[in-house]
């Protein structure tokens, strides 16, 4: 090894000259390609920064023309509202009720009356478009709805509100209970507790009683509220239109009224579109209006079936579907203590009747059968999960079975103090 170190410079003195500055410019040559790939390599580097740059300088343009449109709307409205004032400085009596009047500012009406919640006499009312499956709105229009036959005039009354009521009121067919324990229910139970404090979502949620009301432009429906609040539940109202179409000029709008009154105001008019859901305090006072004589909710059935059967008229009417809410009080484990008269956590046939009185189940056979299909069981004894089960309560970490909605496109105590009255139409 010391040899070789002791040669290496006599070696490197033999190389030849011609080698050597080869070597050189071969090394000089790679430098300069070297330098060239290394600034081209830096200058990839920059490029995605730079665009970087611009994107984020365009949305900060966005962001600001946005702030600024908004601000102008903003300037616009508060512009409006002073120009309601009155001009000048005459205090006469007309002067100061148009000034009482503009000083309340201005009622702002959204486009689009699905798009916000809104407030009737400090009580709420939501509307839902396209909140109703389609293949619900088309199974209850069949099946009660468009008929021939002795079906056609089968279940049908005239509900009146009092002996002092109208004789054109609604016609009326009540519903069985598997009706009112529907799809439209889940959407009803999911949605109430965002517009409704009073309905937790940790507590019942059911249905009293369902009907389809149907009115034709003889009918009239008048002023009335559904249900007063009690020790019981909250309850809401809930109506949903199995129409396959409505146009805006054929009327039957659900109404709500300032008060129930012969001068009374309308507010909120809200058109029976299909598979609009339509939710509202049961205490608001309101009413359907009729319909035009030219109005066609549903496609025209054959010319044979008009000639040979009685049919449902449905041409010049219109129909809703009416489920009376309620939202609990009590939890179903305050419920199941309640009612357990055995201390033994389970409720048996007759506890469940008893239950179901006080919840003013108006088909209470329906609903034993509803409870005794949930528990999976022929023994008539059920405990809290059953009742869970029946009332559809889930915990915040298992959501609903909803049904297929196309929400994009409408576009979601004790006793029982005050029954329900008979005359709740939509």
């Amino acid at each position: 090894k010391e040899e070789g170190l002791l040669l290496l410079p006599l070696a490197l003195k033999m190389l030849p000259t011609t080698t050597t500055t080869t070597t050189t410019a071969a090394a000089s040559r790679s430098r300069g390609f070297g330098d060239e790939s290394k600034r081209r390599r830096r200058r990839w580097q920059q490029r995605p920064k730079t665009w970087c740059c611009l994107v984020m300088s365009l949305l900060s343009f966005l962001a600001v023309l946005r702030w600024c449109r908004r601000k102008s709307e903003d300037d616009e409205r508060e512009a409006s509202r002073h120009r309601l004032r009155p001009l000048g400085s005459a205090a006469g009596p007309l002067d100061r009720w148009a000034s009482r009047i503009a000083g309340n500012g201005v009622d702002e009406h959204f486009l689009r009356v699905s798009e916000v919640a809104h407030s009737i006499g400090g009580r709420v009312a939501v509307v839902l478009d396209n909140a109703v499956p389609e293949k619900e709105r088309r199974r209850v229009a069949d099946r009660y709805i468009k008929l021939t036959g002795a079906s056609a005039q089968d279940g049908w009354h005239r509900e009146k509100a009092s002996d002092l009521s109208l004789e054109h009121n609604a016609m009326a067919k009540d519903m069985p209970y598997d009706e009112c324990d529907s799809d439209v229910l889940t959407v009803i139970r999911t949605v109430v507790p965002h517009f409704y404090e009073q309905c937790d979502p940790a507590k019942p949620v059911w249905v009293t009683r369902c009907s389809i009301y149907m009115q034709s432009f003889i009918d009239v429906d008048e002023a009335h509220e559904d249900r007063s609040h009690d020790a019981v539940g909250f309850s809401v109202t809930a109506i949903w239109y199995p129409h396959e179409r409505w146009h805006s000029a054929w009327g039957g709008e659900t109404v709500f009224l300032t008060k129930n009154a012969a001068d009374a105001d309308l507010l909120l008019p809200v058109l029976p579109k299909p598979r609009r859901l339509l939710l509202f305090d049961s205490e608001i006072t309101h009413m359907a209006k009729p319909t035009s004589p030219i109005s066609e909710p549903f496609s025209p059935t054959s010319i044979a079936a008009y000639a040979t059967l009685p049919t449902t008229r449905t041409n010049g009417n219109r129909f809703s579907f009416v489920l009376r809410t309620l939202c609990g009080r009590d939890s179903v484990e305050d419920l199941l203590d309640r009612f357990d008269k055995n201390y033994d956590h389970l409720l048996s046939r007759t506890e469940a009747i008893n239950l179901f009185r006080h919840l003013d189940v108006d088909r209470i056979d329906g609903a034993l059968h509803r409870l005794a299909k949930v528990a999976k069981s022929n023994v008539q004894l059920f405990n809290a999960d059953h009742l869970k089960a029946f009332f559809d309560i889930r915990d915040d970490t298992t959501p609903r079975n909803l049904p297929d909605l196309n929400l994009l496109n409408g576009g979601f105590d004790h006793n029982v103090s005050s029954s329900s009255s008979s005359s709740n139409r939509g």
